[in-house]
């Protein structure tokens, strides 16, 4: 039962954005591409890089433990013509660090995982679910059109805003979380096509 919420959420939250249905089936046949790719690489890769696409740009955070793996999942990026951007943020982290993170992600199932992004600190779940509280309250967000990440207390957003104040209201609300302590930022502005 909590696979078709979390199915039904997926659902209606799509609904909701500025991006076309096409667009969002165009980012989610890349995203599963990508995904299938990093597995040929090596069987944790999706479990250690985030990637978010929008709009056909792509968010890469997270950790892996080697600049070959980095490398590894950069050249299967560049292989993708339907990639627009990349917007590179993979951390190096420790073997153990990484070993960790896999065994961590192994134990929770994988709805649960989806929902608390569980691989990562507590620190970074803390920010990322302070942040989506804040940007669903905040009136003149559309939060709904944003990705973000958090990994070692900086936090990555790619998205869209309807308007430039949407986007700066967007940053200060990140600026202004405690705990934040680094932003990255890829959002376009770009008003509702009608």
């Amino acid at each position: 039962m909590p696979g078709a919420i979390i199915f039904a959420q997926k659902g209606i939250k799509s609904a909701f954005e500025d991006r076309s249905l096409d667009q969002q089936l165009e980012d989610a046949k890349i995203h599963a591409n990508l995904l299938q790719e990093y597995l040929r690489v090596d069987s944790g890769l999706p479990v250690d890089v985030n990637t978010d696409v929008w709009e056909g740009r792509v968010l890469l955070t997270g950790l892996v433990d080697s600049e070959k793996k980095r490398e590894a999942v950069l050249s299967i990026l560049r292989g993708d013509s339907r990639i627009k951007a990349v917007y590179d943020h993979i951390l190096l982290g420790s073997p153990a660090e990484v070993k960790r993170n896999r065994e961590v992600a192994k134990t929770q199932p994988a709805v649960e995982r989806d929902i608390v992004k569980i691989s990562r600190i507590a620190s970074d779940a803390w920010i990322e679910a302070k942040l989506k509280g804040q940007l669903l309250a905040t009136q003149g967000v559309n939060s709904v059109n944003y990705r973000w990440q958090s990994v070692r207390n900086k936090v990555y957003i790619i998205g869209r805003a309807r308007t430039e104040f949407e986007k700066t209201l967007v940053l200060q609300i990140i600026r202004g979380t405690k705990g934040v302590i680094h932003l990255e930022e890829y959002i376009q502005v770009k008003p509702i096509q009608k």
